[in-house]
Parts: structure tokens; sequence; C-alpha cells
């Protein structure tokens, strides 16, 4: 849940800084990791270890 959040925000700020054109390289890296990430995760369950998103931010405990 946290890195749903996490990204949301990461999102806006990252459509928001699209007219200066480094938003478009955010939002690029923000949908690379939306893929990559869930992916790490379920190898990492898979194994039965706990993994912890890299960029999310600690919301909810």
């Amino acid at each position: 849940m946290n890195w749903l959040i996490s990204s949301g925000i990461y999102a806006l700020v990252g459509l928001i800084l699209f007219f200066y054109i480094v938003g478009f390289f955010l939002l690029l890296a923000l949908a690379i990791c939306g893929v990559v990430f869930p992916i790490i995760a379920g190898i990492k369950a898979n194994n039965g270890e706990v993994w912890k998103y890299p960029l999310a931010i600690p919301f909810l405990r």
C-alpha cells in the first residue's frame, strides 16, 4: 500500500514537472519501476522472503 501511495505522489510531481521536460523522465522511470518492482517482490515472496519496495515512503505500518 505504501508503494501505491508513494507512486501516486511521484506521478503527481512528474505531471507537474512534465512541462519542464524533467517530468517525462520521472514518469518513464516510474513506469519502469511499476513493472520491475512487483516482479522482484513476487520472486522474493515465492522464496519466502519479505522485500520492501526501495522508493516507498512508509506511511502505513
